[in-house]
C-alpha cells in the first residue's frame, strides 16, 4: 500500500485560469505535496492516464468540458474510480452541489479558496484515500486466496481488522476496547435473536470497524471532557459518513459500511447522518445501535463517570420501541441476564 504522506501524496489541479492554478499550486506546495497542473478538461484526463493522482482538485466550469462530466468519467473507469475528487468551483447553489455529489465528488471548495480549509480538507481526503487502499489491497489479498484457505484467511482478516480497531482507539484512551467489546456484545445478541451464521460474523465485523470514521476526528475533540460546540459536534457527527466512505468500495461478505453509516440511526427518525426510519436500517445496524449505546453508557468518558448496569438498561428500555427495534433490546436484556449468572 502506497504511504500517503504530505511529501508523497501526488496532487493535479485542474483550473483554466492561470491565476488560480498558480494560487492552489502554491499552497499546496506549502504543505508539502507535489503538484501537477491541467488546464483545461482534456488535459486533465490525459493527466490522469498518463500518471494517476492520489486526489483532484477540479474546477466546473471549463471551457471544453465542465467538471461534472470530468467527475464522472473518472468514475466510470476503474483505475481512477477511487481518486478523491473536491470540486472547487464558484457556484453556490444546492443544485450544482447536489449535481457534483451525483456525478461522484467527495468534496466541494468554494472560491476564493481559504488556505487553511484548502489544507484541511485536502488532508482528510487523502487520510480516508490511505486507510481505503489500506482496506482494499488486504481484501484483494482474500480474494486471491480464499478458495485454498478460506479459514486461515478469515482469521487474517480479523486480526487485520482488529489491528485496525486498535490503531483507532489508541487516539483516544477512553474508548480502549469499545468495540471490541460492542463487537461480542453485537455477536452475542444476533446470534439471540436467531439471526444466520453468516449475519452473525457480519455483526461481529461490522462492530469492530464501527467507528473507524473517528479517523477524521481531531484527539483534542474525542477527549474533550466538557461540552463540545457545535462546529466540534459536527466533527463527531460526520465519523458515521466517513467510515462509509474509508468502507464502501472493500469487497466484504457483508454490508460492513452501511453498518458504519447507520449506527447512529434510530427507529424513530431522530439519529444521523440520514435521519432513517425503521425498517430503512439495516437488522444489523438496529443491533448496533443497542450494543454501541449500552457499551458506552457502561464505560467511563472524559465528560462523566460510567453508568451501573442497571441504569443503563433502564435507559434502553425506555427507548425501546422509539429509537431502538424492541427485538434488539428484548434480545440484549436476556444476553445480559445469562451473562451475570
Amino acid at each position: 500500500m502506497k504511504n500517503l504522506t504530505q511529501e508523497q501524496a501526488s496532487i493535479l489541479v485542474v483550473d483554466d485560469d492561470e491565476a488560480n492554478r498558480t494560487l492552489l499550486e502554491s499552497i499546496l506546495g506549502t504543505g508539502g505535496y507535489a503538484v501537477r497542473v491541467a488546464a483545461s478538461g482534456e488535459a486533465a484526463l490525459a493527466a490522469v492516464a498518463q500518471q494517476l493522482p492520489d486526489l483532484i482538485l477540479l474546477d466546473i466550469l471549463l471551457p471544453d468540458i465542465d467538471g461534472f462530466e470530468i467527475t464522472r468519467r473518472l468514475r466510470a473507469d476503474s483505475r481512477s474510480s477511487h481518486v478523491p475528487i473536491i470540486l472547487v468551483t464558484l457556484l453556490e447553489d444546492r443544485e450544482s452541489r447536489l449535481k457534483g455529489l451525483e456525478a461522484g465528488a467527495n468534496e466541494f471548495l468554494s472560491k476564493p479558496v481559504d488556505y487553511t480549509e484548502l489544507l484541511t480538507r485536502v488532508k482528510n481526503q487523502l487520510k480516508i484515500k490511505k486507510f481505503t487502499d489500506f482496506l482494499a489491497d488486504h481484501n484483494r489479498i482474500l480474494e486471491e486466496q480464499v478458495r485454498a484457505r478460506t479459514a486461515e484467511l478469515r482469521q487474517l482478516l480479523e486480526q487485520t481488522v482488529m489491528a485496525i480497531s486498535l490503531t483507532l482507539e489508541k487516539r483516544d484512551p477512553y474508548a480502549a476496547g469499545h468495540q471490541q467489546r460492542v463487537a461480542r456484545l453485537a455477536a452475542a445478541i444476533a446470534t439471540e435473536m436467531g439471526l444466520s451464521p453468516q449475519q452473525v460474523e457480519g455483526t461481529h465485523f461490522g462492530a469492530l470497524l464501527h467507528n473507524i470514521g473517528t479517523v477524521i476526528v481531531p484527539t483534542e475533540i474525542l477527549n474533550r471532557p466538557s461540552k463540545l460546540s457545535d462546529p466540534q459536534l459536527a466533527f463527531i457527527r460526520a465519523h458515521p459518513q466517513a467510515g462509509f466512505e474509508i468502507l464502501k468500495d472493500i469487497s466484504f461478505p457483508w454490508p460492513v459500511a452501511q453498518m458504519a453509516l447507520q449506527h447512529h440511526e434510530r427507529l424513530d427518525g431522530s439519529g444521523y447522518p440520514q435521519g432513517l426510519k425503521g425498517e430503512q436500517i439495516l437488522p444489523e445496524a438496529r443491533i448496533l445501535a443497542v450494543a454501541d449505546v449500552l457499551e458506552a453508557m457502561i464505560a467511563h468518558r472524559p465528560y462523566r463517570p460510567a453508568l451501573e448496569m442497571y441504569t443503563a438498561l433502564d435507559t434502553l428500555i425506555q427507548g425501546r420501541g422509539i429509537q431502538f427495534d424492541p427485538a434488539v433490546v428484548d434480545a440484549c436484556l436476556r444476553v445480559v441476564k445469562k451473562s451475570a449468572k
